[in-house]
């Protein structure tokens, strides 16, 4: 067998995913594969030179993906190991007429949505030695299942298929416009390629141009109207865009096609609520649950249902039991600690917000949530720190500023409770509420007549503010007193 561009292989991974792909490689060269293997063939020296020389000399690079190779959503493009990163860099630059990248998924892992996840061609995790022979056979090597076993595909048919792969490649490397530009160009070639328009319909929705992903999900479903990922991914995107009975309708078409799914039980549920439709909502994750028992996420989401129906005790065991699941999910311990916040249970509401924080130190709104508690615990000092902090991740966040306002009016400290107030107003200077609180604090200043021209300006934005109206006809009657 030729060791030259036409069939060595060339394979890439992230390095957490080491004795995977020691299997892949073995079972590679059981199908008469040759395959540069850095665990191998990577001899003493600089990396980088080798691996481009070795990369120049192969016709197939495959990329081993999983959670440890590819970077979260937000993230700068690229792979999350640094190696695989510089290796797929090199191969980019490669002849495309001569070489082929080759994504293949050791895990099932994706850059967005877990519910967008595609089936895709290479899914090693699936069915290892199934999926091994096809991709052996597509490389020039043999399939151990059946030594018959043909290439059979056409030069059209592999050149399309070569432009899948390296869309594949770009779309988990994070370079999503990319990806989108090749599924246009085999769109070009077959108008008809519904794998094509649902890549592009995921991909434009990863890209937050949800009503362009619907356009392209609605081409695939004119083209099989029984494809459950086209309609769980337009439900997803006509709820973002606020179309909750659409969305709605959408998930009942995937769960006519496949009852069983958990995952879109909750989406139909949280567009449910999404409707004020709690009890419906309820339902469809009691639909979920009884698929799937573990999902935390489903949980919580009904705790959100419980809790928007006043039953705060139900609500509070949902929220318990999601975070039995997963108990280091910041989000869970936030939604603990609003809701032991709203039953005055103010003890437990601080340690679940401090659970929250150990998680997610850095998250402002729980650092304003916790301050108020502890403002309502007789802690002032506590509190005022607490939205310091959530003042120094977040400078202009409103509700800290407004937050701090209403603890320190509470304590009678009238000139911070104002400074703090004042920055509300840089923020959003047509807040009625935080006017007539100004109103309110200067009047218990004495400065009756700034209290005025501050309530004058709320109840221009807001002529029925019912506590702004009674409190300015108090100052009008004692404007002659000493006092407020």
């Amino acid at each position: 067998m030729s060791k030259g561009r036409n069939n060595r292989v060339f394979l890439s991974y992230a390095s957490e995913d080491l004795p995977k792909v020691k299997q892949v490689y073995e079972g590679f060269i059981k199908r008469g594969l040759d395959v540069w293997f850095d665990k191998k063939h990577l001899k003493m020296g600089k990396w980088k030179p080798q691996i481009t020389k070795a990369i120049a000399k192969s016709r197939y690079f495959i990329i081993c993906l999983s959670n440890a190779a590819i970077r979260k959503t937000g993230d700068e493009p690229g792979f999350q190991d640094v190696e695989l990163n510089e290796a797929y860099e090199i191969a980019k630059n490669q002849p495309e007429n001569e070489f082929t990248i080759v994504p293949a998924r050791l895990e099932d892992c994706d850059r967005g949505d877990h519910r967008l996840t595609l089936h895709q061609q290479y899914d090693i995790f699936e069915d290892f030695d199934k999926v091994l022979d096809k991709l052996a056979i597509e490389m020039g090597g043999n399939s151990l299942s059946d030594p018959d076993a043909r290439d059979e595909r056409t030069d059209s048919e592999k050149f399309i298929d070569t432009l899948h792969s390296k869309a594949e490649a770009e779309y988990y490397a994070g370079k999503i416009k990319e990806s989108i530009a090749l599924l246009d160009a085999i769109l070009a070639i077959d108008t008809y390629d519904s794998l094509a328009w649902k890549k592009k319909g995921f991909s434009l929705f990863l890209l937050k141009r949800y009503s362009e992903a619907i356009e392209a999900l609605n081409k695939v479903l004119h083209i099989d109207t029984a494809d459950k990922h086209a309609w769980i991914a337009k439900g997803l995107a006509l709820g973002l865009l606020g179309n909750e009975k659409g969305a709605i309708n959408a998930f009942d078409k995937a769960l006519f096609i496949d009852p069983d799914n958990a995952s879109v039980w909750m989406s139909k549920g949280v567009s449910l609520y999404n409707l004020g439709e709690n009890n419906n909502a309820i339902e469809a994750y009691n639909k979920a649950l009884r698929i799937d028992q573990n999902d935390a996420h489903i949980w919580l989401n009904k705790g959100h249902a419980l809790k928007k129906l006043y039953k705060f005790d139900d609500a509070l065991k949902a929220y318990i039991k999601a975070l039995q699941i997963n108990p280091n999910d910041a989000s869970i311990w936030r939604h603990k600690g609003h809701l032991l916040q709203r039953e005055n249970s103010f003890p437990e509401a601080i340690e679940a917000y401090n659970k929250s924080l150990q998680i997610e130190p850095n998250n402002a709104l729980t650092w304003v949530e916790i301050g108020f508690v502890f403002g309502m615990s007789s802690m002032l000092k506590r509190s005022l720190n607490a939205f310091d902090k959530a003042l120094q991740i977040n400078p202009t966040l409103l509700t800290a500023w407004e937050s701090k306002g209403d603890v320190l009016l509470n304590y009678g400290q009238y000139e911070p409770a104002l400074k703090a107030y004042e920055m509300v107003l840089k923020i959003d200077p047509k807040n009625s509420v935080v006017l007539g609180r100004i109103g309110y604090a200067l009047g218990k200043l004495n400065r009756n007549n700034e209290a005025l021209i501050a309530l004058n300006k709320a109840l221009a934005l807001n002529p029925n503010f019912k506590e702004a109206l009674d409190l300015k006809k108090y100052l009008i009657s004692t404007r002659e007193k000493e006092k407020f």
